[in-house]
C-alpha cells in the first residue's frame, strides 16, 4: 500500500474492497441496479471510506470543531486525531508530537494501544 501511495496509484487497503460491497448491497435490494446511482467504491471519497471503515470496526469518526493542520480538518477516529490528505489519498495520524503517516489497520492498532494505556 505504501508503494502505491509513493507510485500515485489508488490506495485501498487490502480486502477492503469486499468490505465496501457488503455495504451497498442494502441499496440494491432497495432495487437500485449496479451503476444506477447507488453509492459504490468508486463513488466514495476516501474520507467515506474511512467512515465505512471506523463503523466496522465501532469506532467514532468525526471532525473536531475547529481544529486544522496544515489546511486540513482534524477527525477523531477513535481516540486517535487523524487528518485525511484527499488530494494525495494519504492518511495521517497524531503519533506522540508528530504526525505520521498510517493505513487504516495501524490507525486500528493505534487506537487500541490508546485504550490500553488509559484502561
Amino acid at each position: 500500500m505504501m508503494n502505491q501511495a509513493a507510485e500515485g496509484l489508488e490506495v485501498v487497503h487490502p480486502g477492503f474492497r469486499e468490505n465496501i460491497k457488503t455495504h451497498s448491497e442494502p441499496q440494491a435490494a432497495k432495487g437500485q441496479q449496479p451503476g444506477s446511482g447507488g453509492v459504490g467504491i468508486v463513488d466514495m471519497s476516501l474520507k467515506e471510506l474511512i467512515g465505512v471503515y471506523a463503523q466496522d470496526n465501532d469506532l467514532l469518526f468525526m471532525p473536531i470543531v475547529e481544529r486544522m493542520k496544515d489546511g486540513h480538518q482534524v477527525f477523531r477516529f477513535g481516540n486517535i486525531s487523524v487528518i485525511i490528505d484527499s488530494l494525495n489519498q494519504k492518511l495521517f495520524a497524531q503519533t506522540e508530537h508528530r504526525w505520521s503517516l498510517v493505513t487504516l489497520e495501524q490507525l486500528v492498532n493505534l487506537d487500541k494501544g490508546w485504550v490500553l494505556r488509559r484502561g
